[in-house]
């Protein structure tokens, strides 16, 4: 009887972690457990791009979630997408499309900006930058932490999604914003820069410490109780 009883809050301790999926049509619908998501100055709207070839297109295309009033279904300058958590999480990671190195749709080096609001104060911005100069399929993340993969190619008949994970690493946050920055015109007219959609992210809630607190509080009581138990 202990042990179920000690197993059983313990299996509450581990299941207050679980990982957290959300895709931008998610994000469209309000369908975003543990988070509230926001668009301005416009209304969400979604973007369906094409993938013909690469590892990342099992179903032919991506759908991710932009802001209306600029570009059709995506991120522009002076637009945000944000997030408010109901409890501190980790940032898992986050993937973005239509972000290309150039001159596609005279987009040269676009720039993604991410900024975290962390539990208990404190900001850290970081960005997302496409690199034509390199060539091929590349991009730089300014942020400490995180690794950056290519999933769909970055040239104007592929989707340009990109994959970072553990952007921030185990850092707890409690807000999070998207938005674009100018990126420098390189070899294109800088007509149309910076702007993306947020194909998916994930998050995992970790408990406040108060809340730890409180289920640690009642597994010492539980425990006492189970022994005065043993004695009488």
């Amino acid at each position: 009887m202990r042990r179920t009883l000690i197993a059983a809050v313990l299996m509450m301790l581990a299941g207050s972690a679980h990982a957290t999926v959300i895709t931008g049509t998610d994000i469209f619908l309000g369908s975003t457990p543990g988070a509230t998501f926001s668009s301005a100055p416009g209304s969400f709207e979604l973007k369906t791009k094409g993938c013909t070839v690469g590892p990342g297109c099992p179903t032919g295309s991506y759908t991710g979630v932009g802001v209306s009033g600029g570009t059709a279904g995506e991120i522009d300058i002076d637009e945000t997408i944000s997030a408010t958590f109901d409890v501190p999480v980790t940032l898992d990671f986050f993937q973005l499309m239509v972000l290309y190195e150039g001159p596609e749709f005279d987009d040269v080096e676009e720039r993604a900006q991410v900024t975290v609001f962390f539990f208990g104060g404190g900001s850290a911005t970081a960005e997302l930058q496409t690199v034509f100069s390199v060539g091929g399929d590349f991009a730089t993340w300014t942020g400490a932490f995180g690794t950056v993969t290519n999933i769909s190619p970055a040239f104007e008949d592929e989707a340009a999604v990109w994959n970072v994970a553990s952007p921030f690493g185990s850092a707890l946050i409690i807000g999070l914003e998207f938005t674009a920055v100018a990126g420098p015109c390189g070899d294109g007219e800088c007509d149309n820069q910076s702007d993306y959609s947020i194909e998916s992210l994930g998050y995992t809630p970790v408990p406040e410490p108060g809340s730890l607190a409180l289920l640690g509080g009642g597994l010492v009581a539980l425990r006492a109780a189970l022994r005065r138990r043993r004695r009488s």
